[in-house]
C-alpha cells in the first residue's frame, strides 16, 4: 500500500529542520478526508520530515473524515540525523465508515532520539505500520500507542524495529481496549542484527477486554543475532479486575462508574505521556468519552 501511496501521489508535505535549530511550539498537519456518493474515495497523505543535527521538532499528524466512505493510505518518511530528537504525535480520529492505512518509515543516525505516539478511535479497519532502523550508536527509539474500540471496530499494528549497530536502546508499549465486537492486533518484530551489541529492547502489550464477543492477537517477536543484548517481551489479555470493581463499589460508586474509572485509567496511562498537553486534553474529551459511553 505503501507502493500504491507513490503510484498515486501528486503532492505532499516536506518539513526539514535546519542543523542546531529547535522549534519550540509544535506543528499540526491536519488531514481532512472525505467520502463520495458514487463509490469509495482514497485519499493519499505524504510527508517527508528532514531534521538536521542537533535539532529538535514536535509534530502532531491528525486525521479526521467529513463523512465516510473513504480510504486513506498514508505515507510519512523520517530522518533524524546526529543528536536530533523528534516527538511525533499521531492521531486517529476518522468517521466510522471508514479504512486507515499509514506506514512510517523512521532512520534514526548517531545519538539521535524518535518519541512516538498513536492513538486510534478505531474505524471499519486501521492499520498503522511502523518500520525503524536504528542505523548508528546511541540511537534511540520509543513507540507507543493506545486504541479505543467498539462496536465492529478494528485497529491492526505492524511494527518492524531494526537494530543495526551497538548502543542502541528501543521501546515499545501498546494498549487496546476492546468492547463489543470490535478487533485488535500487534505484530510486533524487533531484529538484532550481528554486531547490535549492547542493544537493551523491550515490548509490551496490554489488552483489557470488556465484552467477550472481543477478539485481540498479540504476537511481539525478537529475532537475534548477537550475544550481549537485553532484551524482553510479553503480552496480556485480560479483564477488568473484580477486585478493583469491589473495592471502588464499597466506597460507594455505582458499577458503571467504577467500570469508567478503571478503563478511563487504563487508557490514560499512555494518554498521559504525550508531552502536549492541548493534545491530552483533546484526547480527554474524544478518546476516553468512548469508555463513558461504553459504561454509562
Amino acid at each position: 500500500f505503501a507502493s500504491i501511496n507513490s503510484a498515486f501521489m501528486k503532492q505532499g508535505i516536506m518539513i526539514r529542520v535546519g542543523r542546531d535549530k529547535q522549534i519550540e511550539v509544535p506543528l499540526q498537519i491536519l488531514n481532512i478526508s472525505s467520502g463520495g456518493e458514487s463509490g469509495p474515495v482514497m485519499t493519499v497523505p505524504r510527508a517527508y520530515i528532514h531534521l538536521e543535527p542537533l535539532s529538535e521538532l514536535k509534530l502532531i499528524v491528525k486525521y479526521v473524515g467529513d463523512g465516510g466512505n473513504y480510504f486513506v493510505n498514508s505515507v510519512q518518511d523520517i530522518v533524524i540525523e546526529d543528536n536530533a530528537t523528534f516527538t511525533h504525535i499521531q492521531i486517529e480520529a476518522d468517521s466510522t465508515d471508514a479504512w486507515h492505512f499509514s506506514k512510517n518509515r523512521v532512520c534514526l543516525k548517531r545519538d539521535s532520539r524518535y518519541l512516538g505516539y498513536q492513538t486510534t478511535n478505531g474505524t471499519r479497519l486501521v492499520r498503522n505500520h511502523n518500520e525503524v532502523w536504528l542505523s548508528e550508536p546511541g540511537a534511540e527509539m520509543e513507540l507507543n500507542g493506545v486504541s479505543v474500540l467498539e462496536e465492529d471496530e478494528q485497529s491492526h499494528h505492524l511494527v518492524r524495529v531494526h537494530h543495526e549497530v551497538e548502543n542502541c536502546i528501543s521501546h515499545q508499549y501498546f494498549k487496546n481496549i476492546i468492547n463489543d465486537r470490535a478487533r485488535a492486533s500487534f505484530d510486533g518484530t524487533v531484529v538484532v542484527n550481528k554486531g547490535a551489541q549492547l542493544t537493551n529492547s523491550d515490548q509490551l502489550i496490554n489488552n483489557l477486554m470488556l465484552s467477550d464477543e472481543g477478539h485481540a492477537d498479540c504476537k511481539p517477536n525478537l529475532m537475534i543475532f548477537a550475544d550481549d543484548v537485553k532484551c524482553a517481551h510479553g503480552a496480556t489479555v485480560g479483564q477488568l479486575d473484580e477486585d478493583q470493581l469491589f473495592y471502588l463499589k464499597t466506597r460507594g460508586l455505582s458499577e458503571s462508574v467504577a467500570k469508567e474509572i478503571l478503563t478511563q485509567s487504563f487508557a490514560r496511562s499512555i494518554v498521559q505521556k504525550i508531552p502536549f498537553e492541548p493534545v491530552v486534553k483533546e484526547l480527554d474529551q474524544t478518546l476516553l468519552k468512548k469508555l463513558e459511553a461504553n459504561n454509562g
